[in-house]
């Protein structure tokens, strides 16, 4: 993405803003495969402080990381399967799942000037 040499770049993904950088592998039973009783699902969750590391490598002086906070309450799926849903904090804040896995949403901007 930054060998593109753009002025700038915007994207959304889940990220973390700390030190730490999460690979995650599902195996989805509820998917079975034609080549396995089960189906693989990836979940990477990035370190927004080492994001902003390599950025800053191509020449993004500026970057910014804004967390996502999602305004509406989406209903647990009831089946057992990878759904997405939002769970309210005491603060009245709203977190985002699939299934059991936090969410953390946010978006990056980063650019040259």
């Amino acid at each position: 993405m930054c060998k593109l040499n753009a002025e700038w770049i915007a994207f959304s993904a889940l990220l973390y803003d700390g030190m730490i950088n999460y690979t995650i592998s599902l195996e989805n039973y509820e998917r079975p495969t034609h080549n396995s009783d089960f189906s693989q699902v990836y979940y990477n969750i990035y370190s927004v402080p080492k994001l902003a590391e390599e950025f800053k490598k191509y020449g993004y002086e500026h970057v910014y990381y804004q967390p996502f906070e999602i305004d509406i309450d989406i209903s647990k799926p009831e089946h057992r399967n990878l759904g997405y849903y939002t769970v309210q904090t005491i603060e009245g804040k709203r977190l985002a799942f699939n299934t059991c896995l936090y969410q953390p949403e946010g978006f990056i901007f980063a650019s040259r000037k």
